[in-house]
Parts: C-alpha cells; sequence; structure tokens
C-alpha cells in the first residue's frame, strides 16, 4: 500500500488487509465474520471503486478478539478501518446483514517456489 495516495484505498488493499488480518488469526479456535459495508464493499465489487476508510460489522465477540489487531494496523499502515460491533451505526443491525451477505469470491494467490 505504499504507492498509493494517502486516504486512498483500492480493491488490492483491501484483499491485503483481510488477508493479513486472516494471517494474523492463524490458530484462533473458531471463524470470525466480517461484513463489509460501504466503501469497502464497493471496493471490493469494482476495481476502480476508491474509499477513505474500510467499515467491518462484527459480532461483539469477534470485536474483542480483532481490535487490538486492527489497532496495530491502522498505526503502521496509516489506514482508517472502522468495527462496528453488533452492527451499532444507524440503519446497521447484524443480524439483517448475516441473511443477506454474499460471500466475495478469493482469487487464488500466486504460490511462491
Amino acid at each position: 500500500m505504499k504507492d498509493k495516495n494517502p486516504g486512498e484505498i483500492r480493491r488490492q488493499d483491501t484483499l491485503s488487509i483481510i488477508r493479513r488480518i486472516d494471517q494474523d488469526l492463524e490458530g484462533f479456535q473458531r471463524r470470525i465474520k466480517l461484513y463489509c459495508i460501504g466503501g469497502t464493499y464497493l471496493s471490493l465489487t469494482d476495481s476502480e471503486r476508491i474509499t477513505k476508510d474500510m467499515d467491518f460489522i462484527l459480532s461483539r465477540e469477534d470485536f474483542r478478539a480483532l481490535s487490538g489487531i486492527v489497532a496495530e494496523m491502522e498505526l503502521k499502515d496509516k489506514v482508517k478501518i472502522d468495527l462496528f460491533p453488533d452492527g451499532e451505526m444507524p440503519g446497521f443491525m447484524l443480524p439483517n446483514y448475516d441473511a443477506r451477505s454474499v460471500r466475495v469470491k478469493k482469487k487464488p494467490t500466486p504460490s511462491t517456489g
């Protein structure tokens, strides 16, 4: 993400951060569900879309597991990541997202070696 303008998060940046979160959670005893909303969702579905921050809805339990990881990424990568536990923001409720969510398919990463 070093080659981008500050405040610009593109599809590849979003995927990279999600992959790093996945790596940081390696060995974690349960699955964590992140629901991308707003510009984050649009940047994943439209390769030309740019967003200024990343927004995720997740359960309160998952929020506790991720908040430290995300805080470290924000500091290191100078990226803004908002986590909304239980969808606590106007007009968004976690149960609605769980029922209406769409899985974004991951493209295979090139193997090394």
